[in-house]
């Protein structure tokens, strides 16, 4: 079995690009990455956790390094990254357009950008699997600090057991969150989404460099960036869908007790015909 352990990073600047990047490995290889990464996470000056935000400002968790503590210590887990080589998936979206132009027309919570990049995170590693001839199956393990609202995870669920398309055999797996501290390969997530957000920013800070270089197997690893262009396909699918927009919070919390009923595939059947499925890598 197959895990895909998801964190996202937000920017706060230009057009608000949002980020969620997956590192997938085997159960077996994640379980010796853990043992590794509390090592190292021990390592004097210890920390509990890592969070890249946390490091990057010397607060929280580095609260007193030097920078060159603080450098010493991300290089040395982005080092056992590199060890246990996880290949990447990631997907990026600027949350300014999706606001301008999906929300008005999504039903709730498709109105969260975050949904849309779980529809590219899942079938995005799909299609990068069936190029590396990779066909076990993949659990998804978002932070459970996500943007994703809980309460959706039947629908979630449902919609990788559903899936159709031409990379169809190749969604299995299940969807669940879990806390950073419990599922320490989030940490190790947050990292590459710290890094690949920043970099569309600009340079990288001082003492970052050459982490991507032990994240990123160059080669194979893929992406899907959501263009402006895609969003307004988006919105004039979900245009089509009657009645989208008004399915509110309140509406959408009543439906998920039923969702498991089938429920996923009705939806997933109208996104595909809206040609919602994100754009080829």
């Amino acid at each position: 079995m197959l895990r895909a352990y998801i964190d996202d990073s937000v920017s706060n600047t230009g057009d608000r690009r949002l980020v969620l990047a997956a590192l997938i490995q085997r159960e077996a290889t994640w379980a010796a990455f853990e043992v590794d990464w509390q090592r190292a996470l021990a390592e004097p000056p210890a920390i509990a956790y890592f969070k890249m935000a946390e490091a990057q400002n010397r607060r929280d968790q580095f609260k007193g390094f030097s920078e060159k503590e603080r450098n010493r210590k991300v290089h040395a887990l982005a080092n056992i990254v590199a060890r246990h080589a996880p290949w990447g998936f990631h997907a990026s979206v600027s949350t300014t357009d999706y606001r301008e132009l999906v929300e008005p027309t999504a039903p709730f919570p498709m109105r969260t950008p975050y949904f849309l990049l779980f529809y590219a995170i899942a079938f995005g590693v799909a299609r990068m699997h069936e190029a590396l001839s990779i066909s076990e199956p993949c659990d998804f393990i978002f932070d459970q600090l996500s943007g994703l609202d809980k309460k959706t995870l039947p629908m979630l669920n449902d919609m990788i057991a559903t899936s159709g398309g031409s990379w169809g055999s190749q969604i299995s797996g299940s969807v669940r969150f879990a806390d950073d501290k419990d599922e320490v390969a989030i940490q190790a997530s947050d990292l590459l989404a710290w890094l690949i957000r920043r970099e569309g920013d600009g340079p990288l800070p001082p003492g970052c460099d050459g982490l991507m270089d032990k994240l990123v197997i160059y080669g194979v690893n893929r992406f899907t960036d959501v263009d402006r262009e895609w969003l307004v396909r988006i919105s004039a699918g979900f245009s089509e869908i009657p009645g989208a927009d008004s399915v509110d919070k309140q509406g959408w919390r009543e439906i998920i007790p039923i969702w498991e009923g089938g429920h996923a595939k009705a939806l997933n059947d109208a996104v595909i015909a809206a040609g919602l499925y994100p754009p080829e890598d």
